[in-house]
């Protein structure tokens, strides 16, 4: 190891040991791969290396080398793309996702069931709701013969040992590029335990900084053309991921492997050949490695997953494929430490939904596994609300919102949209919000429990056909407004409390 490297290893070791992580004191040790043994120098946690101090992982093509990818999957709709309107910053990688099914706007994760799945509970004003179980998961030993690609020698599930995790694009990358590194971290946080999303830094990180070089707990992204800084056999990728790995035992002697800090490189003489879904899924498929897994999941038998070697070029109408909702949450489920898939605890193949239908608008939310999964939908608008000629003033729309507690209680309530249109900003208010038991068909309008004070109330501002939260309540807002002449509108509004779809009309 060159001196430059080492130094800048034991900088980082300063820094791990400076948060808590249990490091060594002898640089030497790590290098020659002795564990250290003063049991009582390090009473809370012995370090042990199981690789080396920072084990570079390249990653894959994230969409293929040479030629490309093949045909995507019949199950991938490759009309779908993502809804039209500004470029995202990082301040929007909170938010919902927002995608165009070919003519239906959908805001948040793919989980939307069939309403002839679900069983009629009851009427709140003009919305019918439904509720219901439905088996939309993998179910466990699907799940678990997944994982147990990964935990063969060089395929270890290592999620990061700090959570939640940052990522950053690097200084200088262009408003188009940052758009796509941002709707794939929303897309994945949409099928993410809250606790485990990745949070967006605002502050940009060196151009072409070297792994040993990322701050703990931290994914830098650059965007470049791939040459002396990617690995000879990677040039021709999309994107390529390395990530930091480090192994320590335990109070108890158990090995865990963490990730410590991830790089992404993004091909940009490649991204031209793609749409910008089959990039942003691209970008998605690289963040999964630098989360959590070191290897790629057999294409014949998963030929629509995310991590399979050549990413999907669209989205399903579950954005993802069909075991990828269970495979992004299940990677947190696993126990510190754990060496067989079949450590997983248990894990279930239903979800229980309630969904609220308003003519042709349709919300709700799915509580899966102790995930929660709000969404929306409904026809794209004409036009973008600013250039609807029939609405002058100001415009509202009334509805319901249907979600869950975060004890997984059903909670309900009323939801008034208020736009100013020369303004295009306003106020949504979400009132009489009132929960049941858990996993409960929510009761008749005032016959639950009130919730908290039984209010919420946000300031928005409008986006083309998009609206998010610009102050008001904790939480976040992402709506959209539905129908040729926006007769509708529906959302998500996400807190750690409570997680919650809603819609209305005109």
């Amino acid at each position: 190891m060159p001196s430059g490297s080492a130094t800048r290893y034991q900088t980082r070791a300063r820094e791990l040991r400076s948060r808590g992580f249990p490091l060594p004191t002898s640089h030497a040790s790590i290098r020659k791969n002795k564990p250290m043994r003063n049991r009582n120098r390090f009473a809370q946690k012995a370090f042990s290396v199981l690789l080396s101090l920072a084990l570079i992982l390249p990653g894959c093509g994230g969409g293929g080398g040479g030629g490309g990818s093949g045909r995507a999957p019949d199950v991938f709709h490759n009309k779908a793309h993502v809804v039209a309107g500004p470029n995202q910053t990082v301040e929007d990688a909170r938010q919902a996702p927002a995608i165009d099914f070919d003519g239906t706007l959908h805001i948040g994760a793919g989980v939307e069931p069939d309403r002839n799945q679900l069983g009629t509970t009851s009427e709140h004003g003009d919305a019918v709701i439904s509720s219901g179980h439905v088996r939309d998961g993998a179910g466990r030993d699907a799940v678990v013969a997944f994982f147990s690609q990964f935990f063969t020698d060089r395929k270890r599930l290592r999620t990061f040992w700090r959570q939640p995790v940052v990522v950053r694009v690097a200084r200088g990358t262009s408003a188009a590029h940052t758009d796509l590194a941002v709707r794939a971290v929303q897309i994945l946080n949409a099928y993410l335990p809250r606790e485990n999303r990745m949070i967006f830094s605002e502050i940009p990180s060196p151009y072409g900084a070297d792994l040993a070089d990322v701050p703990a707990g931290e994914i830098h992204i650059n965007f470049g053309p791939f040459g002396e800084q990617i690995p000879e056999n990677f040039r021709t990728h999309r994107g390529v991921s390395s990530t930091d790995v480090r192994g320590y035992l335990d109070v108890g002697g158990v090995e865990i492997t963490s990730a410590i800090a991830s790089r992404i490189w993004i091909n940009t003489n490649r991204l031209h050949q793609f749409t910008d879904e089959a990039n942003i899924t691209s970008m998605a498929h690289e963040l999964m490695h630098s989360l959590a897994f070191s290897g790629h999941a057999d294409s014949a038998r998963y030929p629509e997953a995310l991590l399979r070697s050549r990413s999907p070029r669209g989205f399903s109408r579950r954005i993802l494929g069909p075991i990828d909702r269970d495979v992004i949450a299940a990677a947190f489920a696993y126990p510190p430490g754990a060496t067989s898939a079949n450590e997983l605890g248990p894990w279930s193949s239903t979800s229980f939904h309630l969904r609220g239908d308003m003519d042709d608008v349709s919300f709700g939310v799915a509580s899966f596994n102790g995930l929660l999964q709000p969404w929306a939908s409904g026809p794209r608008p004409a036009t973008n609300l600013a250039d609807n000629q029939a609405l002058s003033g100001s415009a509202s729309w009334t509805g319901r919102l249907l979600g869950f507690t975060s004890s997984s209680e059903s909670l309900a309530g009323a939801a008034d949209l208020t736009i100013n249109l020369a303004t295009l900003s306003g106020q949504i208010d979400f009132t009489g919000l009132e929960h049941w038991g858990v996993n409960a068909a929510p009761g008749p309008v005032g016959s639950g429990r009130t919730w908290n004070d039984g209010d919420l109330r946000y300031s928005v501002i409008v986006r083309k056909n998009t609206f998010i939260q610009t102050g008001g309540d904790a939480g976040e807002v992402t709506g959209a407004f539905f129908g040729a002449l926006h007769e509708g509108m529906g959302g998500v509004v996400e807190r750690s409390d409570m997680s919650a779809g809603f819609g209305g009309t005109r």
